[in-house]
């Protein structure tokens, strides 16, 4: 799949300066531009200006165009920029400049560390190395290499000096103690030995590393009791006791590194892809079990953490589709509002969703929600961004898209955004800004034609022709999607403009109504 895109048919359009023919009520046929690479997304870019004053109802836009009723070129770059910065401009957002924390008087309850040469900051460091996914791979591989080297030793029984595969015990003991002392020190004293498996290792480590070095020394000496060297070696046997606990590690690793970038809740016994987007808004990965538990959220955890720090004052919001959990691990108290991932939810499911959000916010200062999809960024984002809106803690969709990529973001383990990023959704977070500015009022729909697409930067993109591309139009009018395929020219004619712009014209011309999909599919493995 290429491209999805989502967009709104309104009656009316509150920004005249991207007035459209898709929203006219006698259904004038719309053209669509759609630029196909970065490189022509960058004229499209609004200035700072433009940015402030874009609006968004009625319009159709796609992922990298928008469209317009009179003409498809040049001439509509203005309104292109405008359309185009609705999706885009959040990523202009500067924390620091906006020092919205202070605003909101939000302090991060996990407290993140400031970067720089100090305690908190190098401890921290200490343990995103300690607990990396690599390194707990490798430690497991030391310890199942430790044990053959052992095994080995006992069998044949040396008691001669400088036997190498002491030498070699001693290496991998000493390279167990540094790394225990990392983790203690990443960790913290409390929260490493708070752990019994923890506390445990530390005593196998320690206990085992003085009896190689012990079993060095006696190797070493003219006449060393063979016995003795014996029963050392069966003691550090127990060495073999840490793979049973590995798993845990490994966990711990496997979770850290498919949250990338994302702010974890590290703090109190707790390690979660878990975001305090505001004091009483938390956003977080899907509360997993099984398998997926073990590289996700495990929902008990989950369930712990909102049971400590807001026991009974809690809701969780799913948006998840795909995946449903066992309600009763959060008392039930459980809404869901089903998306699809990578999907936008419809207007009137944000208005429901930012209703009930608001109901239960108002019941009691103390109650907070917890918002989820699959990794807690996309779905999520759109939705918690409607209730920043909704609350009036922002008045701005930019500035509220990029303020939720800024928290969701842990800019020490990386500079990826982990914002919203696919336009649709940032789109109709702009248009939910739009729907609040009027009461929250939905507008009402109109009914358009999609008569063309101009795609351009088409030299960059899988046969260089479109002859790979199908599209599919989804509307309230279509039990069955509208579909064009590039191919075969089925419901379309392809023109070539020039090397890098071709026109499509749709025949039986689909027509649309409100909450539209648009679909841009491929079957070429380099699209």
């Amino acid at each position: 799949m290429f491209e999805i895109s989502y967009h709104r048919f309104n009656g009316y359009n509150t920004n005249k300066n991207s007035s459209l023919d898709a929203k006219s009520e006698n259904g004038t046929p719309t053209a669509v531009h759609f630029p196909a690479n970065e490189k022509d997304l960058e004229a499209f870019r609004p200035s700072e200006e433009e940015a402030q004053d874009s609006g968004c109802d009625g319009e159709v836009k796609l992922r990298r165009g928008s469209a317009d009723g009179e003409s498809v070129g040049s001439a509509e770059t203005r309104r292109q920029r405008d359309l185009f910065s609705i999706a885009t401009s959040f990523y202009e957002y500067d924390a620091e400049e906006h020092e919205l924390d202070d605003e909101l008087g939000f302090i991060d309850p996990s407290n993140p560390p400031v970067k720089g040469c100090n305690h908190r900051y190098l401890k921290w460091r200490t343990r995103r190395i300690v607990e990396h996914f690599l390194v707990r791979v490798l430690t497991t591989m030391f310890i199942v290499i430790d044990m053959v080297v052992l095994i080995v030793d006992l069998l044949n029984n040396s008691t001669t000096a400088d036997d190498p595969l002491e030498y070699c015990s001693l290496a991998f003991s000493t390279y167990f103690v540094i790394e225990v002392l990392l983790r203690i020190f990443g960790l913290g004293w409390w929260t490493y030995f708070s752990k019994w498996y923890n506390a445990l290792d530390f005593i196998i480590v320690m206990a085992t590393f003085i009896l190689s070095v012990l079993m060095v020394i006696i190797e070493d000496m003219d006449s060393n009791p063979a016995n003795l060297l014996v029963i050392l070696r069966l003691i550090r046997l127990v060495r073999i006791m840490r793979l049973f606990w590995q798993r845990r590690h490994i966990q711990v690793g496997a979770r850290q590194f498919i949250s990338q970038n994302k702010r974890r809740f590290q703090k109190d016994g707790f390690d979660l892809d878990l975001t305090y987007v505001a004091p009483r808004i938390i956003a977080m990965s899907f509360p997993s079990s099984g398998r997926i538990a073990m590289y996700r959220n495990d929902i008990k955890e989950v369930a712990r953490f909102l049971n400590t720090k807001h026991k009974d004052h809690y809701r969780v919001y799913n948006l998840c589709s795909e995946r449903h959990y066992d309600v009763r691990y959060f008392n039930g108290s459980v809404r869901r509002f089903t998306v699809d991932d990578h999907n936008v939810p419809s207007l009137k499911e944000m208005l429901e969703f930012s209703e009930d959000v608001r109901s239960w916010l108002s019941e009691d200062e103390k109650n907070v929600i917890a918002v989820h999809c699959k990794g807690g960024k996309g779905r999520t984002g759109t939705m918690i961004c409607v209730v920043l809106i909704d609350t009036g803690l922002f008045k701005n969709a930019a500035q509220c898209l990029g303020y939720f990529g800024d928290r969701r973001t842990d800019k020490n383990a990386g500079d990826k955004f982990q914002g919203v990023e696919t336009p649709s959704q940032s789109r109709y977070v702009g248009y939910y800004e739009q729907i609040v500015n009027i009461g929250r009022i939905l507008p009402p729909e109109t009914t358009s034609h999609i008569s063309a697409f101009t795609i351009t930067g088409i030299s960059n993109i899988g046969h260089k022709d479109g002859s790979d591309f199908s599209i599919s139009v989804k509307s309230r009018f279509h039990t069955v999607p509208y579909e064009a395929s590039l191919h075969s020219k089925f419901n379309c004619k392809v023109k070539k403009v020039n090397i890098d712009e071709i026109y499509v014209e749709l025949l039986n011309k689909p027509l649309v109504k409100g909450d539209t999909k648009v679909m841009f599919l491929s079957h070429n493995v380099s699209i």
